[in-house]
């Protein structure tokens, strides 16, 4: 900006064609090196942001990260395929999509063990893991069948 500051100051109504490319040439270089400088500190604070996060939330924030893992969340609520959820659901999803407790989810698995997210999802005995692969394999049997 210097060298346009100094036409500025000069009152020169003339200029050049060759110090109007030299400007513009300037220009563009010092944007690109305000661009780059920007990305150097953007980087450089998301990862003192993420080695200051627990292991848990490091895992999270890589498949939150994961390209296409937030295409459930514009998709059509079409009925006819299941991608429906009820208010309840919608918000228990993005509890469990950012760590947060769900409502109402009883303390203790049936199992004995303290119920949390992580748990449920893995649990056999009291979790979600009946309830995906029941999901999983009648949204396959309706595909299959529309299929023919």
């Amino acid at each position: 900006t210097e060298p346009l500051s100094k036409v500025i100051l000069e009152q020169n109504i003339i200029i050049e064609p060759e110090k109007v490319c030299s400007l513009a040439k300037e220009l563009k270089a010092s944007k690109q090196a305000l661009v780059l400088a920007k990305r150097a500190l953007e980087k450089t604070t998301a990862t003192n942001i993420f080695s200051a996060m627990s292991p848990t939330e490091q895992r999270r924030y890589e498949e939150l990260s994961a390209r296409g893992a937030s295409t459930w969340v514009t998709t059509l609520p079409l009925q006819e395929h299941g991608f429906v959820l009820n208010k309840q659901e919608w918000w228990d999803a993005m509890a469990m999509r950012y760590g947060f407790e769900l409502e109402d989810v009883p303390h203790t698995c049936p199992c004995g063990k303290i119920n949390n997210i992580e748990h449920s999802l893995s649990c056999a005995r009291g979790g979600f893991v009946y309830m995906r692969h029941n999901q999983l394999r009648d949204l396959t049997a309706n595909f299959l069948h529309e299929a023919g």
